[in-house]
């Protein structure tokens, strides 16, 4: 479970749970409320890497002032302090670093991620995601999770692209929330870019298949990047000299992106791992060399165990099939990128051997048999795999779109039978 699922688990439980807002007058009524809420949460949080915080806090009016739980933690090593819960309205809604968590999504009337910020109740850098309850239309509370920002940041700062490419997070040229060159500087830290070309991608969600070239402290650079689901931009750059030069590494950047996109994850819950593309058109000389294939699996009827027998038991499937994937693509990275897909890509010995491993994966295509005993412990998926083309394939998507489509049209095949 990720921080949006479990702070939408526990504002859902509240709506259902509270029949009437002014029961939450009552403080026996909250106490009863906290106590069948707070263990779930916990268990969750504490699950979840860079997790800093989680907390309830009712609506001041309908409590007769701040009432609710907040816990934090130093890092993942140490376990969660409860801390006392502050008064928002005795700071108000302009003060936005103690408040900001509260009336945003107050105010939007929606779940939403913060931008980033330092709290100053405890002093850490962080986003947050929170939601605001509603039982009849009035608003009852909000609930929410603080993620580390500065772990976010040291998970981004950790990649490497090439000799000397790196990765960073902006929301624009002028607003930078993380560069390498800024580690030591404060956060009002600006790099200045000058754009070569397609500085209009900026506007968009992605640069898709194309890379935004730019001159950095006077090398010629090169980047692409994609919108997480928090409203950053997530940026991979690298020297245009390293880019072109590297033949024999073309599909590096491909991989290095869906690493970076998999921590991050992690963290967010990003599904963004096929909007960030390699995009090989613009690198066409170092397309000549490349070799790689990718291996779309998805499991078969995760929903229908997820609403029979439980998200448990969808968990121990998911568990089960992407365990049985590493054992047969060894030497290859496999990733998670949606609720019930992985993708493979194959290089190396796997790439060379790639027809045979296929053959072996293509043993899990089946309907799960739903009557059986333990049916969330059956191998059961859809799956698809494409080439790389250097005379057809301009760009990393090209490869993933045919094996998705693949794995799509097995899945088809499949449907009639269940």
């Amino acid at each position: 479970m990720q921080s949006e699922d479990i702070v939408h688990y526990i504002g859902h439980t509240i709506e259902h749970e509270i029949k009437d807002p002014k029961d939450l007058r009552d403080e026996a009524n909250r106490d009863r409320l906290e106590a069948m809420i707070r263990r779930s949460f916990y268990n969750a949080a504490t699950g979840i890497d860079g997790v800093q915080g989680y907390y309830l806090h009712y609506n001041e009016d309908l409590a007769g002032g701040p009432d609710g739980f907040w816990y934090t933690r130093q890092d993942a090593r140490h376990d969660f302090v409860s801390q006392p819960i502050t008064s928002v309205e005795a700071y108000g809604e302009n003060d936005a670093n103690r408040t900001n968590w509260y009336y945003l999504p107050l105010c939007e009337k929606k779940a939403l991620w913060t931008p980033p910020y330092v709290n100053d109740n405890n002093g850490v850098r962080m986003i947050s995601y929170v939601m605001p309850v509603y039982v009849q239309g009035q608003f009852v509370a909000v609930v929410g999770v603080d993620i580390d920002f500065n772990m976010l940041c040291d998970l981004v700062g950790s990649m490497k692209v090439y000799d000397s490419g790196y990765g960073f997070l902006f929301k624009d040229w002028q607003t930078f929330y993380f560069h390498p060159d800024g580690r030591e500087v404060a956060y009002e830290f600006k790099p200045r870019f000058d754009i070569v070309s397609h500085g209009e991608l900026l506007e968009q969600s992605a640069t898709d298949t194309h890379l935004i070239h730019y001159y950095y402290q006077g090398i010629p650079m090169a980047m692409g990047f994609a919108t997480l689901k928090n409203g950053m931009k997530l940026g991979v750059t690298a020297p245009e000299r390293e880019i072109y030069a590297g033949r024999q590494l073309m599909t590096f950047l491909v991989l290095a992106i869906i690493v970076l996109v998999g921590l991050l994850s992690t963290l967010l819950a990003i599904r963004a791992a096929n909007r960030i593309v390699r995009p090989l058109h613009d690198i066409s000389e170092a397309a000549g060399q490349a070799a790689f294939a990718v291996v779309m699996v998805d499991l078969n009827q995760l929903k229908d165990v997820n609403d029979r027998f439980g998200h448990e038991k969808g968990n121990i499937a998911l568990q089960r099939l992407c365990q049985a994937v590493c054992r047969i693509y060894k030497h290859s990275p496999v990733y998670r990128i949606g609720g019930d897909e992985f993708v493979v890509i194959l290089e190396g010995e796997d790439y060379a051997h790639r027809d045979a491993l296929f053959e072996k994966v293509r043993a899990f295509e089946h309907i799960r048999d739903l009557s059986a005993a333990q049916p969330w412990t059956q191998l059961a998926a859809s799956v698809g795999m494409a080439v790389y083309d250097k005379t057809r394939d301009t760009a990393y998507r090209a490869v993933f779109n045919r094996a998705d489509t693949k794995m799509y049209e097995q899945k088809q095949h499949l449907a009639p039978r269940a």
